[in-house]
């Protein structure tokens, strides 16, 4: 894959010489270098779309793929996962934009997509990743993963203290 360059030129379309434009883009998004919430991004992102004009606004639409590893967040394992986000945006002239906006905005001939799909990639992130949904975890005592099979701590978990009068009441009861 040849790198496309992530300033889109969009002279054309403000022009009005055209109405839309092809985007295929294959490459490292701004931002992405560093860990983000515990997810690392180790290959490219790839954006499949096209800036439309609508009147006096872009639309940039298409779909954001990319691959993350992470760890589980109930037994730390790693997890290799690839990921699909549907982009549909609004773009605005940066001139028509009054400030505090929270929209996309492009200056002059060149629209700044490292910034869209870096937003959209962090806002789409889950919270937590796990490995599976029948992970069982890390023994909260002695720290052996669950999953590879029963540890030998006692099955009576520490207690805090405060909470000790919980230990008490008895849930079964249907009084």
């Amino acid at each position: 894959y040849e790198e496309a360059p992530m300033k889109i030129d969009i002279s054309e379309i403000l022009n009005r010489e055209t109405t839309h434009i092809d985007i295929n883009f294959e490459g490292n998004v701004e931002g992405l270098e560093n860990p983000i919430n515990g997810y690392f991004f180790p290959e490219n992102v790839s954006f499949r779309g096209a800036l439309i004009r609508v009147k006096n606004l872009l639309n940039l639409s298409g779909k954001i793929n990319f691959q993350f590893d992470t760890n589980c967040y109930r037994c730390l394992q790693n997890i290799h996962g690839d990921m699909t986000i549907d982009v549909n945006e609004n773009v605005y002239n940066a001139a028509t934009v009054k400030p505090g906006d929270d929209v996309f905005t492009y200056e002059g001939n060149y629209l700044d997509l490292d910034v869209i799909l870096k937003n959209y990639i962090i806002l789409n992130l889950p919270m937590k990743e796990v490995c599976s949904p029948e992970c069982k975890g890390l023994c909260p005592k002695c720290g052996k993963n669950l999953n590879k099979g029963k540890c030998d701590c006692d099955d009576d978990m520490y207690i805090n203290p405060q909470m000790e009068v919980l230990k008490q009441l008895n849930l079964n009861d249907n009084e």
